[in-house]
């Protein structure tokens, strides 16, 4: 996967919260959706910001976007940045 599992199966609970039991297949394809979306944002407002772009970090910052309500990537992503460097300090 390209982001953490736990943020993806997270992530998959908050955009589909009518599905209880999703496969192995359907977390795998949601992942990709998630990584063609959001990761080459999330990773230019990392680098912009002097931050790494390991997995870990780009999951945190996926996770937070997505509980934005920006109707945009480039907004989500900021918010979820600048909410990130506000709380790890």
């Amino acid at each position: 996967m390209n982001y953490s599992d736990d943020i993806v199966r997270f992530s998959f609970r908050h955009e589909s919260p009518d599905v209880s039991n999703p496969g192995s297949e359907r977390l795998q394809e949601f992942d990709r959706d998630l990584f063609a979306t959001f990761d080459a944002t999330i990773v230019a407002e990392l680098e912009a910001k002097g931050q790494p772009t390991d997995k870990r970090t780009r999951s945190q910052i996926l996770l937070l976007a997505l509980m934005t309500n920006a109707d945009d990537v480039r907004p989500k992503v900021r918010g979820a940045v600048r909410y990130f460097l506000n709380v790890t300090g």
